[in-house]
């Protein structure tokens, strides 16, 4: 008999098909319990996903809290700006919350694949390998997204309005969490993919991502902490 070839991406489609955004769906106190079962899905990578898609929220609420507002009228264009691209940006990191534990999934649907012979472990193998690429290509994608997140949350931190200051530093500290976060699901998928130009590609990418979206959190931290500790005028 043949051997079907196994879809990674279509199996993830199923997924999402038959459930369609399980975990985004959850209450937070569901997610958390969740998060704290004996299975290994959602884990990490979701939760980074959902650090930076919380990160994305705060910064549309600083630019939302910014517009508008007395002494900050000047920069009502770029806040209307900031707050789509932040909301944009969050919805990008929900969706991938549930992505990355559908790909999870899918690479352990590859190991129950059939074995027996040589033509169905030749398949049963390569379908690891494009899974594992797929699941890996998910976390690498949320490190540059939390990296934008991190780039509005300085400018709202910069010209928003400044009550709403430690918001923006939260956010800065939740992407740039999600960004880590994210790189560690990277370099975990990496020793089970059979394709070494491919891995130290993807690895190269991930580290100048993560550099990058550190450098940004570092900075903003150290400008909201300068800024909040100043006396007060």
């Amino acid at each position: 008999a043949e051997v079907a070839p196994f879809d990674p991406g279509q199996k993830i489609i199923e997924y999402r098909v038959a459930e369609p955004r399980p975990l985004v769906r959850m209450t937070v106190e569901g997610f958390a319990d969740e998060l704290g079962s004996n299975s290994p899905a959602p884990g990490g990578g979701s939760v980074a996903a959902l650090a930076g898609s919380l990160a994305g929220g705060l910064v549309s609420m600083v630019a939302a809290l910014t517009h508008g507002k007395k002494g900050y009228r000047e920069h009502d264009a770029s806040m209307d700006r900031l707050g789509l691209e932040a909301q944009a940006l969050k919805d990008q990191l929900l969706a991938a919350v549930d992505r990355d534990t559908a790909a999870f999934n899918a690479v352990m649907d590859c190991f129950r694949l059939p074995k027996g012979s040589e033509e169905e472990r030749a398949a049963r193998e390569e379908a690891i390998v494009a899974a594992n690429k797929a699941a890996t290509e998910i976390p690498l994608s949320v490190i540059g997204l939390c990296a934008k997140v991190l780039e509005l949350a300085q400018e709202v931190a910069a010209r928003g309005n400044q009550n709403s200051l430690s918001d923006a530093g939260v956010a800065g500290l939740m992407a740039r969490a999600g960004a880590w976060g994210a790189f560690y699901n990277v370099l975990i998928n990496l020793p089970g993919i059979e394709d070494e130009p491919w891995c130290a590609e993807t690895r190269q990418a991930g580290e100048a991502a993560v550099q990058h979206a550190d450098q940004l959190g570092a900075s903003l931290q150290q400008a909201v902490v300068e800024k909040l500790s100043a006396p007060a005028e």
